[in-house]
């Protein structure tokens, strides 16, 4: 299409030039298409193209070989479908046809050189305010004199000095200005896209929208919502501290957004909110709070290259203990204790059998009686020791090999027995989402969240406006889970979800609701979002931000109360319930056969 327009017209082009005028105007047009000279061209105009410099301008383009597209705008704005162009030349009589033009335009290339060219020198002023707040910073802005005979060239530099900086004042530069005379002469250098941005910006102010969000911003209070806009660490407290420290910007911070918004959006009536809002809206010039790029983001910002990895995972309650008298039971499977019992009733019978056997010499009764001997082999698994030994050689044997089997299972039991006391074992965990929706606990999730759930699953949500609350809800009422952020949770954990003995309260699964790269948010188009993303990718490749994180987390342990595996562990009433339980029992055994006694009137057990 744009070939094919470029073909039609430039057949026109030849006949309206003679070769007079195309002498006259070739170092004008030439030089022009020289700085624009790289990747494809967008030629935009608003009226009939029946000036003589537009022409020659579109030979030019057309003998340098360029792939231009030509769009004749008029009341709308094609789209380009070739991609989105390098550079631009925008020939109108209005300012304000121009001004629509780049607020509208949807391939627009921020990044790209820009080339307006002005009738009347009341447009200047006009357009230069709409460049700015645009963020187009490779511009230049042709004024014409007298028909052509002389053109003023304009451009603006966002950072001059101290008290110009960015937006605040329209810096205004005169580079060059064209006459048929001399041709082009520049004021000073001889480019029309120079390097506008200085190694040192003067300390100009630079403004950025966050909140507290361990491990990333921390205030001085730690988590705690604070009404200030002072933050004593975190990750990307430091980040934007090395690039304004680098750039010589000076940095500050707006207050954290009202009634908890936190990062915001775009609302249902077209307006932002949070501290994407205050981008939005010019307040601030980046924000960052573990951000991510969105398609919506990418369309009305300017996100930075990604400097670290963040996932939204599930946060569910800990495990309950085991009950002490459970765990009594649980050292062993039921496979064996099943074996145990049947091993303890075939020693029984068999040494009550070859009691039986031996007739030479005469036998206590006790190894005769099965009941009896029954006891005398339960005596020998509890480790009581018996006041009568066989008499004869083959029992005392085979004696002797049941009470070297009960010691080595008495110890290994009592063994384990003292490690479930001192370590209680917890009951299965949630480890999957399947497993989580199989429980029925109520899925929780904080703002922005909901998105990422299918249908199915969204109905099945409930809101929480306080991620802290709900946290510390699923941690000590274990009947909720929570949809959170992954480096938020594991910041949280040690110092707010542990128990007494250093085991987290909460447990986080394996499976990522969804893993995404954290960025900031600068304005669209932001004049130092190159400088910016080159120092991020230094600081990055150089592994300055693992330090860091490992410095945070080094500096969020420090004094806490949390207790090493090495360290001994105080006993409370959880390690003692299996034991007061056996207690227990015991006591109501003895109790009971103290009344059968009574009731009786003779011993039950007798030798």
């Amino acid at each position: 299409m744009s070939l094919l327009v470029l073909g039609l017209l430039l057949p026109i082009a030849m006949a309206k030039l003679g070769p007079e005028t195309n002498d006259n105007n070739l170092s004008f047009t030439n030089d022009i298409v020289q700085q624009l000279d790289f990747g494809t061209m967008m030629i935009i105009t608003f009226e009939e193209p029946n000036d003589e410099l537009f022409y020659m301008f579109l030979q030019q383009v057309h003998l340098k070989g360029n792939f231009a597209t030509f769009i004749n705008v008029g009341s709308n704005l094609s789209t380009i479908s070739e991609g989105i162009p390098d550079s631009f030349f925008i020939w109108t009589t209005e300012s304000e046809s121009i001004t629509n033009t780049l607020e509208k335009l949807p391939s627009l290339n921020y990044k790209g050189r820009f080339v307006i060219l002005l009738k009347k020198y009341e447009y200047l002023q006009q357009v230069l305010i709409k460049v700015q707040e645009l963020n187009i910073v490779n511009i230049v802005l042709l004024v014409e004199q007298r028909n052509l005979s002389n053109i003023d060239a304009y451009t603006w530099y966002p950072y001059v000095s101290s008290e110009m900086c960015g937006k605040t004042e329209a810096n205004l530069k005169h580079i060059a200005y064209y006459s048929v005379e001399i041709g082009w002469k520049f004021i000073q250098g001889s480019l029309f896209f120079p390097n506008k941005m200085p190694e040192n910006l003067h300390g100009c102010p630079f403004k950025v929208a966050t909140f507290p969000w361990p491990p990333f911003v921390l205030s001085s209070q730690l988590i705690d919502t604070v009404n200030d806009n002072v933050y004593a660490n975190g990750l990307e407290v430091k980040l934007i501290e090395e690039i304004t420290k680098t750039l010589n910007l000076s940095l500050s911070y707006l207050p954290a957004p009202p009634n908890d918004i936190k990062w915001g959006g775009r609302t249902n009536l077209n307006s932002w909110n949070g501290i994407i809002g205050d981008v939005a809206y010019g307040k601030a010039d980046a924000a960052f709070a573990s951000l991510t790029t969105t398609e919506e983001r990418i369309q009305y910002f300017s996100p930075s290259v990604s400097y670290w990895s963040n996932a939204v995972i599930w946060v569910v309650p800990r495990s309950k203990y085991i009950a002490g008298w459970k765990g009594i039971l649980m050292i062993f499977k039921p496979a064996t204790w099943a074996l145990l019992v049947v091993l303890y009733l075939v020693g029984s019978v068999l040494l009550c059998k070859v009691a039986k056997l031996t007739s030479n010499i005469r036998e206590y009764p006790s190894f005769r009686n099965l009941a009896k001997c029954m006891t005398l082999t339960w005596a020998s698994v509890l480790e009581i020791p018996i006041n009568k030994m066989p008499k004869t050689q083959i029992l005392r044997i085979i004696f002797f090999f049941w009470i070297a089997y009960c010691l080595v299972i008495s110890s290994i039991y009592k063994s384990s027995l003292i490690s479930f006391m001192t370590e209680p074992r917890l009951e299965a965990s949630i480890e999957t989402f399947h497993q989580l929706l199989e429980s029925r606990l109520p899925l929780g999730y904080t703002v922005g969240l909901a998105e990422y759930f299918e249908s199915r699953i969204q109905s099945s949500l409930v809101y929480c406006s306080d991620i802290n609350w709900c946290l510390t809800y699923v941690a000590h009422h274990n009947n909720m889970s929570l949809v959170s952020d992954e480096w938020y949770v594991k910041y949280l954990i040690p110092i707010h979800f542990l128990d007494g003995n250093g085991i987290s309260l909460l447990e986080i699964l394996d499976e990522y609701v969804i893993s995404y790269h954290v960025v900031m948010i600068l304005s669209k188009g932001h004049v130092l979002l190159d400088r910016f993303n080159i120092i991020i990718s230094r600081i990055t490749e150089g592994g300055l931000l693992v330090k860091w994180m490992r410095d945070i987390n080094m500096n969020r342990t420090l004094g806490d109360a949390a207790y090493s595996n090495d360290e001994w562990r105080r006993l409370t009433l959880i390690h003692l319930q299996g034991p007061l339980f056996l207690l227990l029992f015991g006591l109501g055994v003895s109790f009971v056969t103290l009344l059968l006694e009574v009731v009786c009137k003779k011993r039950l057990f007798c030798v």
